[in-house]
C-alpha cells in the first residue's frame, strides 16, 4: 500500500466513523488490527471494522395495556461493508438471538421494521422493573454484523417497556 492509498484508507475510515456517529449509530470493533506485509516490511493498520451499523434506538410498545405483552423493534437497521460483502447481521435481545439475516453477494443489509412484524414479543413487567418507577422492564440488545473480510462491528442499547398495570389498571 503506497502513501496515497494509505492516506485514502484512513480518510475513508474517519468519514465512515463520523457518518455513523451522526446517524446515531455506534462503532465497536470486535476484530483486532489488520496487518499488512509487503516484502520484508510489516505494517499494522488500525481502522474501523465494518463501515457502520446504523440502528435507531430500539423501542418498546404495548398494544394492549391490559396484557403483559410488549414488542421491541427498530426501524430500520442498516449495515454497510463496501467494498466487502456482508456475511450476516444478527440481533440479540436480553442475551438470546432473535434474528439473523445472511448476506448474498451484497455490500449492505437493511432490515426495515416491518420485516419483524410487530417486533419481538417480551413481557412488559411491573412498574419499576427497570429501575425507573414510571416504566416496566428494560431489555438490553446487541446488533452484530460480519463481512467477507472477517471484520465485525456491533451496536449496543437498551429498550425500556411501558409497565403492565394488570387487568384492573392498578398494577399487576
Amino acid at each position: 500500500m503506497n502513501k496515497s492509498s494509505f492516506r485514502t484508507f484512513f480518510s475513508y475510515a474517519a468519514v465512515a466513523g463520523a457518518l455513523a456517529l451522526l446517524a446515531g449509530g455506534a462503532i465497536a470493533q470486535d476484530s483486532g488490527p489488520a496487518t499488512q506485509t509487503q516484502g520484508t516490511n510489516t505494517r499494522t493498520l488500525v481502522g474501523p471494522a465494518i463501515g457502520f451499523i446504523d440502528s435507531p434506538n430500539g423501542y418498546c410498545y404495548q398494544p394492549d395495556q391490559y396484557q403483559d405483552a410488549c414488542y421491541i423493534n427498530w426501524n430500520p437497521i442498516t449495515v454497510d461493508a463496501a467494498p466487502n460483502y456482508m456475511i450476516y447481521l444478527t440481533v440479540q435481545l436480553d442475551g438470546r438471538m432473535v434474528a439473523k439475516v445472511n448476506g448474498f453477494f451484497q455490500t449492505s443489509i437493511t432490515i426495515p421494521g416491518t420485516m419483524n412484524g410487530q417486533g419481538f414479543k417480551v413481557k412488559c413487567g411491573a412498574l419499576g422493573a427497570s429501575g425507573d418507577p414510571e416504566f416496566g422492564k428494560a431489555y438490553p440488545y446487541t446488533i452484530r454484523a460480519k463481512d467477507s473480510n472477517g471484520l465485525t462491528s456491533a451496536n449496543y442499547g437498551t429498550a425500556t417497556c411501558p409497565a403492565y398495570l394488570g387487568s384492573g389498571g392498578r398494577g399487576g
